[in-house]
């Protein structure tokens, strides 16, 4: 009986993440692809903006990575101008596979 109840109450709170909008998961990877982009069409604004979003979004889950997520917003917002923010954003919010084929450009 209580495996039922902690699955019925995963799906809750699984519906209530998704009533609220994007996933912590689905806005990690719009950043990322947003990152990709060519950096002449890169907006660091954009890119900050997605970060918020995805520290917002963490809060609102309870993600066990929202202190994670927060301590790489406070570090990267600095470097939002510089040539090496997009790397920046793919190094800390990519999978394995997005950082492994930066790093062959």
């Amino acid at each position: 009986m209580e495996g039922l109840r902690r699955e019925v109450l995963g799906m809750r709170q699984t519906l209530s993440r998704l009533q609220q909008g994007r996933t912590v998961d689905v806005i990690r990877d719009e950043l990322v692809q947003y990152a990709k982009r060519l950096l002449e069409v890169l907006d660091p604004r954009r890119a900050l903006a997605l970060m918020e979003t995805l520290v917002t979004q963490a809060r609102r889950e309870g993600h066990p990575k929202l202190e994670e997520s927060l301590v790489i917003v406070e570090t990267a917002t600095p470097h939002a101008g510089e040539y090496y923010f997009k790397g920046l954003l793919i190094d800390q919010f990519g999978s394995g596979v997005v950082k492994k084929s930066r790093h062959r450009d």
